[in-house]
C-alpha cells in the first residue's frame, strides 16, 4: 500500500502561503496533527465537523478540499466571484471489493461520483473547468495489511471485527497466498470549478 500525502503535507508544500490561510479539519483526531504541521507556517486550523468554512462571505480566492465531502453552497458563499474551488474526493465505489469479499454491506448508501458532484456544483452556480475520475488498483499482499486498513478506515466496514468476518478473511488470505495479492480499486475524482 502506498501512503498518500496527508492534506496538511499538501498544504505545507504550497508554502509560502498567503496571509489568513485557514485549514479546516472535520475529524477531531486529525486536528492536532494538522496544527503541528501548519501552525508554524502561519495557518489557522479550525475543527469544522459540519463542513462550514470559518470565513466571511465572499472573502477567499481559493477553496481547496480533499476527501471531505464538499458543500457546494458553502464553498460558493465563501468564494469571491471568479474564485476557484479545487476538490479531490473519495467516490462511493472506493474499495467496494473489500466489502464484497467480506460479505459486508456497501460502505456508501448513496452514489458519490464526479457526475453527482458536478450536478451539485453546477446547481450552486459553479462553472466546471476540469474533471478527472479514476479507479486505481489498491493491492494487499498479506491479510495483515487488509486488517490494518479496515481498522484505520473504520467507515469502510463499520461493524468490522475479526470474529464477525473471520471466515471471509481466511478466504481472502487463501486468495492472497494463491495469487500473490488481493486487489480492490480506490475511487477518486478531482474537480476544478469557478464560482460565478
Amino acid at each position: 500500500m502506498d501512503r498518500q500525502p496527508a492534506f496538511e503535507d499538501l498544504v505545507a508544500a504550497l508554502a509560502p502561503l498567503p496571509a489568513r490561510t485557514t485549514a479546516t479539519e472535520g475529524w477531531r483526531p486529525k486536528v492536532p496533527v494538522a496544527e503541528e504541521r501548519l501552525t508554524p507556517l502561519g495557518v489557522t486550523v479550525v475543527f469544522t465537523p459540519d463542513r462550514t468554512l470559518p470565513v466571511a462571505s465572499g472573502s477567499v480566492d481559493v477553496v481547496l478540499n480533499r476527501h471531505g465531502r464538499v458543500d457546494p453552497a458553502e464553498a460558493a458563499r465563501a468564494l469571491q466571484p471568479g474564485g476557484t474551488l479545487l476538490t479531490q474526493q473519495v467516490g462511493s465505489d472506493d474499495c467496494a471489493a473489500i466489502n464484497t469479499a467480506l460479505g459486508a454491506p456497501p460502505a456508501y448508501s448513496t452514489p458519490w461520483n464526479a457526475d453527482v458532484a458536478i450536478a451539485q456544483l453546477s446547481a450552486a452556480g459553479f462553472t466546471i473547468v476540469d474533471v478527472r475520475q479514476e479507479w486505481p488498483a489498491f493491492d494487499f499482499y498479506d491479510i495483515g495489511a487488509l486488517v490494518y486498513q479496515l481498522r484505520a478506515v473504520p467507515w469502510q466496514v463499520p461493524d468490522f471485527t475479526l470474529d464477525r468476518y473471520g471466515a471471509s478473511l481466511r478466504q481472502i488470505d487463501e486468495q492472497i497466498r494463491a495469487e500473490g495479492r488481493f486487489r480492490a480499486h480506490a475511487h477518486r475524482f478531482r474537480i476544478s470549478a469557478q464560482h460565478g
